[in-house]
C-alpha cells in the first residue's frame, strides 16, 4: 500500500525513478549479461545507440571516422553500438558476403535511410530478397544490358551536343548532375521504356541532387528512429516545406514515379511488345502484393536514386583523377586511340571491355569512389560466423549484425599500397586485389545494377576520352579542364551514406575552353612554322577564314536534314531530307513521283494508345516547333484539310544549340511520344509531320505517313467518336515558308509559337517564343477554338483540361487514370484541396509551362512581342515566383527571367498577382471529379 501511495502522491518522481531504474538495468546488461558483452570496445558504444546519432548528426557523418579510432585502439573486431559489431579485415569479406545459398539477411536499422526498405535491394530477410530480386534479374545480366547500347549511344549524343553549348558559351559544368542526367536517362528508358530527357534540361534537372541532399540531411534520424520514415512519409505538406523546403521535389518525383508505373501497367495489359524492366516484374511469379503499385513504387525509387547518385558520383571522382594525373589519361588516351582510330566510328562494349588499362583506370576509379560509405552489415541468422584477428578466434553469435565499410576497405593501406594515389597500373600487376572491391558489395546481396553501371562507365570514359583531352594533351574536340576543383572536393570528408566532400566544396566542375580559331587556322592555311611566334599566330585569324568555316559548316549540314523514321512514312524510297519548296509547289507531303507509294508502311494506331514520333538525320537547327495532324485524304492535296492532334512547343526535333554530331543516319533527336485522342473514328487517314526550325533559313519541313486508326481498348471514359472533319477541338495545320507569300519572322533567338496549337500540347524546349504574322492558310491564324483558356468570367467551357506545369522532358499524352491504388497518394493530396491547389515554386528544370491539355494564347515574349496586361518581362528574383495576369493567365521566373505568358487550363483560373505558390482555382459551373484531380496530381508529377 505505501508503494501504491507513493505512486499516487508522487506521480512525476515515480516515473523518473522508474525510468532511471530502466536504463540502469538495461546498460548493466549490455555490459555484463548481453551476448555481446565480451567483445572489445568503448563502453559508452555498447550501452547506447546515441553515441553513433551524436557523431553523425551533431558532428556531420563522423561515426564512420570515429569507428576507424576505435579500430586502431582496439583492435580488428570491435563493439560499435549495443548490437552490432564492425570488422576491419578485408580479408573476411567472403565469410560476411558469401555468394551462393548461404543466408545473410540485412540489418533493418541500416536499411531504414531512404523508406524504401520494400525494394529488392533492401529487403531484410534473405529469402524474400531472392525472390524480389530473381523477378528482375535476367533484365539486368550482362547479355541484356548489352542491348542497352544503342540507346546508350543515343544520349550520349545528346549529351555531346549539350557539352558543345557549355564550350561555345564558356560556362561551367558540374559534372555530378550532367553524369546523372545520362545514367538516370537510361535507366528510365530500361524502367518505364521512355526517357526522362534530363540530359536536355538546363542545369541537367540538378534539382534531383538538391533533393537527395535533403533526405542525407534526414540519415541520422532515419538509422536512430525506426518510426521516423513511415511518420516523415504522412506529414502534411506545409510542415515538410517548412522543415525543408527540397521536399517539394521528392513529393512531386514520388508521383512522377507512380505515373511511369501506371503507364507501364497500362502498356503491359494492352499488350505491347516493348520489354522493360517493370514489364518483367508484372510477368514474374512474384504475390500479387508484391505487383502492387506502392510497393512498386518503392523499386522505381531505388532504381532512379541508386542507378543515378552513386555512377555520377564514380565517373565525377574518376574524371578528377584523370585531369589531375596526366600521366595515366595520356595512357588511356592513347589506348583508345590505338583501339578505335576513328572517333566517328561507334564503339562496341564487348570489345572495349578486352582493353586492359581502360579497364584498370575504372578499377581504381571504383576504389577510390568508394560508392557507398554506409557501413555494409550483414547478419548470419543460422549459423555461429568465426573471425580470427590472430591472437583470439572470436565467436559471433547468429543474429548478430556484422558491418564492414567500404572507406576502410579500400583505403586500407595493408592491402592497396600508398592507397591515396590514383595508380591503375596496381590492378594490372596484381589483379587478386579486385576481389577487395565493395563498390558494389558482394556475394548475393551485391548490387543487382552493376553490370549496367559497368556498362554505362566504360561507355563513357571511352567515348569521352578519345575525343577529348587535357590542357597536356588536347583532343580532337578539345579538351577539359579543372574549374575551381582539386582533391579536396572529392576526398570523403564525411559520411552521408554516399561519401560527401568537405562542408564548403561547391562541387566537381570543368569547363571546356574553346579552342576553334586555332584549328580553323590550321584547317585552312596550315601549322605555321616553327619560327613563328605563338602570339603573332593566335591572332592571324581573319574574318574571311570563319566565314568559310561558317560555309563549310552550313555545306555540312545538307546531307544531314530531318526525316521522320517512325511513324513510317509513305514513298520512304524517294523521300529526301530537305524541306518543303517556299513556293509551295510540293506541298503537301513533299509532291513528287511516287509520293503516295506504301512501300510496306502499315502504321497501325489505337486510340489512346502511346506512338512514338522519332527522326534520323543531324541538322536539327537548333529545334524549333512541330505538329501532328490528320486528313481523312489518302492521297492528299494542296486543298486538303488537315487537323492538328498534337502539337510540341520548342525543343523538337531536338532542345539543343545548332546541329547534332553529322551523321544522315543518326537517331539522336529526341523521341517524342503522342497518341490518337479520344473521339477520333476509326479508319484510315494521312498523318503529317510539320516542323518549323529555329535556326536557319525560314523553312517548313512535312512528311506524310499512312495510318490506320483502330478503337480504343478500354471504353472508360470515352468521348462519342466523330468524324474528324467535324470535330472544332481540332484546329487547322499551320502553314507558312511555303507558299511564296508568308514567311515566319527571322528571329533566331525565339521558336514559333502556333496560333491556335490545339488541345494537346508539349512544352519541349527553353527558348522564348514569337508569334506569326501571317499563315498560308488564314484559318490557321484564329487564336481560339474550345481548347482555349476561358476568360476570368467566361462561362463554363466546351471541355475541361488537366493543369499540370511541365518541364522540357514532360511527356504529354491523353491517358487514362490511373490505378486506383496508384493514384491513392495523389487521391490524398487531392482530397485536401477540394477545390483549390497550389503548384508550389521551385526552381524549374525548364520554362515554365501550361497543361499538356490546354491550348495556348499567343505567347508574349520581350523580344517580339507586345506584352499582355499585367505581364512582367526581363530579369526576375525570386526563382520559380509565380505571376497570375487577371486570373486567366500565369508565367513564372525561369532561370532569372520571367518567362512567357501563358494560358490557365479550362475552368480554372489563378489568383491575380505575384506569389511563390500559384492557386488553381475551378471556375464556376464546372465540376471536377476527384478521379479527375488525382490524375492531374498522377500525371504532372505533384
Amino acid at each position: 500500500m505505501r508503494v501504491l501511495d507513493l505512486v499516487i502522491t508522487w506521480p512525476l518522481t515515480t516515473i523518473v525513478a522508474s525510468f532511471t531504474l530502466y536504463v540502469l538495468l538495461l546498460y548493466s546488461y549490455r555490459l555484463t549479461l548481453h551476448p555481446l558483452a565480451k567483445f572489445p570496445g568503448p563502453r559508452l558504444a555498447a550501452i547506447t545507440f546515441w553515441c553513433e546519432f551524436y557523431h553523425d548528426y551533431f558532428r556531420g557523418g563522423q561515426y564512420l571516422f570515429h569507428i576507424r579510432d576505435m579500430h586502431a585502439k582496439y583492435g580488428h573486431i570491435v563493439r560499435i553500438s549495443p548490437d552490432e559489431l564492425h570488422i576491419d579485415d578485408p580479408s573476411f569479406l567472403p565469410e560476411l558476403m558469401p555468394a551462393g545459398g548461404r543466408r545473410r539477411d540485412k540489418y533493418r536499422r541500416m536499411i531504414q535511410v531512404f523508406g524504401f526498405s520494400q525494394a529488392a535491394g533492401a529487403t531484410a530477410d534473405h529469402d524474400l530478397h531472392r525472390t524480389r530480386r530473381a523477378a528482375m534479374s535476367k533484365m539486368f545480366s550482362k547479355e541484356s544490358v548489352r542491348r542497352l547500347e544503342p540507346i546508350m549511344r543515343t544520349n550520349f549524343n545528346k549529351l555531346l551536343v549539350r557539352l558543345k553549348e557549355f564550350q561555345d558559351d564558356g560556362r561551367e559544368i558540374s559534372l555530378l548532375p550532367m553524369f546523372g542526367a545520362f545514367t538516370n536517362d537510361v535507366i528510365s528508358e530500361y524502367a518505364y521504356g521512355f526517357s526522362l530527357n534530363w540530359v536536355q534540361a538546363p542545369q541537367f534537372n540538378k534539382i534531383f541532387f538538391e533533393m537527395i541532399d535533403g533526405f542525407h540531411d534526414l540519415g541520422p534520424f532515419a538509422v536512430q528512429f525506426k518510426w521516423f520514415m513511415p511518420l516523415f512519409a504522412r506529414l502534411p505538406r506545409w510542415l515538410l516545406l517548412k522543415i525543408n523546403p527540397g521536399f517539394e521535389a521528392f513529393i512531386k518525383f514520388k508521383l512522377q514515379l507512380l505515373s511511369n508505373i501506371d503507364r507501364v501497367a497500362k502498356s503491359h495489359h494492352e499488350g505491347k511488345d516493348s520489354k522493360t524492366v517493370f514489364d518483367e516484374i508484372f510477368d514474374s511469379k512474384l504475390s500479387e502484393e508484391d505487383k502492387k503499385p506502392l510497393r512498386l513504387l518503392q523499386e522505381a525509387q531505388n532504381f532512379s536514386i541508386a542507378g543515378t547518385e552513386t555512377t555520377s558520383w564514380i565517373l565525377s571522382i574518376m574524371t578528377v583523377h584523370l585531369l589531375s594525373t596526366p600521366r595515366v589519361l595520356a595512357k588511356l588516351r592513347a589506348e583508345l586511340t590505338a583501339a578505335l582510330p576513328d572517333v566517328s566510328a561507334p564503339l562496341v562494349i564487348k570489345d572495349i571491355e578486352q582493353l586492359p588499362y581502360l579497364t584498370a583506370v575504372i578499377t581504381e576509379g571504383l576504389r577510390l569512389a568508394i560508392g557507398t560509405s554506409q557501413r555494409q552489415t550483414r547478419i548470419s541468422p543460422n549459423e555461429v560466423m568465426t573471425f580470427n584477428d590472430g591472437k583470439t578466434k572470436w565467436h559471433i553469435p547468429p543474429g548478430t549484425p556484422v558491418g564492414m565499410a567500404a572507406p576502410l576497405v579500400h583505403l586500407n593501406p595493408e592491402v592497396f599500397a600508398d592507397p591515396l594515389t590514383f595508380r591503375p597500373e596496381r590492378f594490372i600487376e596484381n589483379p587478386q586485389l579486385k576481389r577487395y572491391l565493395m563498390t558494389f558489395s558482394q556475394g548475393s546481396r551485391q548490387c543487382l545494377g552493376m553490370q549496367l553501371a559497368y556498362t554505362e562507365i566504360y561507355l563513357l570514359l571511352s567515348e569521352i576520352w578519345r575525343r577529348f583531352g587535357s590542357k597536356e594533351d588536347h583532343g580532337e574536340d578539345g579538351w577539359w579542364e579543372l574549374w575551381e576543383t582539386d582533391r579536396s572536393d572529392t576526398d570523403m570528408a564525411c559520411d552521408r551514406f554516399v561519401p560527401y566532400p568537405k562542408a564548403d566544396s561547391k562541387g566537381i566542375r570543368i569547363k571546356l575552353p574553346v579552342f576553334l580559331q586555332v584549328n580553323l587556322f590550321i584547317i585552312f592555311f596550315g601549322a605555321p612554322s616553327s619560327g613563328t611566334k605563338t602570339s603573332i599566330f593566335s591572332n592571324m585569324i581573319s574574318s574571311s577564314c570563319i566565314l568559310m568555316a561558317s560555309a563549310l559548316a552550313l555545306f555540312s549540314t545538307v546531307n544531314g536534314h530531318m526525316i521522320m523514321s517512325t511513324p513510317t512514312p509513305y514513298g520512304k524510297s524517294s523521300l529526301n531530307n530537305s524541306p518543303l519548296a517556299a513556293d509551295g509547289s510540293d506541298f503537301p507531303c513533299k509532291q513528287r513521283s511516287g509520293v503516295y507509294d506504301a512501300e510496306g508502311a502499315s502504321n497501325t494506331m489505337p486510340i489512346g494508345v502511346n506512338q512514338t514520333l522519332s527522326f534520323i538525320g543531324s541538322a536539327t537547327h537548333g529545334g524549333g516547333s512541330c505538329q501532328v495532324s490528320l486528313t481523312t485524304d489518302l492521297n492528299p492535296t494542296a486543298s486538303s484539310t488537315w487537323q492538328v492532334i498534337y502539337s510540341i512547343l520548342g525543343g523538337c526535333p531536338v532542345d539543343a544549340a545548332g546541329n547534332l554530331p553529322e551523321d544522315p543516319n543518326g537517331d539522336g533527336a529526341t523521341k517524342f511520344q503522342f497518341s490518337i485522342p479520344e473521339g477520333i473514328s476509326p479508319g484510315k487517314y494521312t498523318l503529317a509531320w510539320t516542323w518549323f526550325n529555329k535556326v536557319g533559313n525560314r523553312e517548313m519541313y512535312m512528311n506524310c505517313a499512312p495510318v490506320t486508326v483502330t478503337a480504343a481498348a478500354s471504353k472508360r471514359d470515352t468521348i462519342e467518336a466523330a468524324p474528324l472533319s467535324k470535330r472544332a477541338d481540332f484546329p487547322p495545320m499551320f502553314v507558312a515558308n511555303a507558299c511564296g507569300h508568308c514567311s515566319t519572322p527571322d528571329d533566331e533567338s525565339s521558336v514559333l509559337m502556333f496560333p491556335n496549337p490545339g488541345q494537346y500540347v508539349q512544352y519541349a524546349g527553353s527558348s522564348p517564343f514569337f508569334s506569326p504574322t501571317c499563315a498560308c492558310n488564314a484559318e490557321a491564324m484564329v487564336n481560339g477554338s474550345s481548347s482555349a483558356a476561358p476568360s476570368p468570367a467566361g462561362g463554363t467551357p466546351a471541355s475541361s483540361a488537366t493543369v499540370s506545369t511541365l518541364t522540357a522532358s514532360s511527356v504529354a499524352t491523353p491517358a487514362s487514370a490511373p490505378s486506383t491504388e496508384a493514384a491513392g497518394l495523389a487521391s490524398a493530396i487531392a482530397s485536401a484541396f477540394p477545390t483549390t491547389f497550389s503548384i508550389v515554386a521551385s526552381p524549374p528544370v525548364a520554362s515554365s509551362a501550361p497543361s499538356a491539355t490546354s491550348a495556348p494564347a499567343a505567347a508574349s515574349s520581350s523580344t517580339s512581342t507586345t506584352p499582355s496586361a499585367g505581364a512582367l518581362t526581363g530579369p526576375c528574383t525570386p526563382e520559380g515566383q509565380f505571376n497570375c495576369i487577371a486570373g486567366n493567365s500565369f508565367q513564372q521566373c525561369a532561370s532569372g527571367a520571367w518567362s512567357v505568358v501563358q494560358p490557365m487550363a479550362p475552368g480554372t483560373f489563378c489568383t491575380t498577382g505575384q506569389s511563390a505558390t500559384l492557386t488553381i482555382n475551378k471556375r464556376s459551373g464546372v465540376r471536377f471529379s476527384k478521379e479527375h484531380i488525382a490524375r492531374h496530381f498522377a500525371r504532372s508529377g505533384f
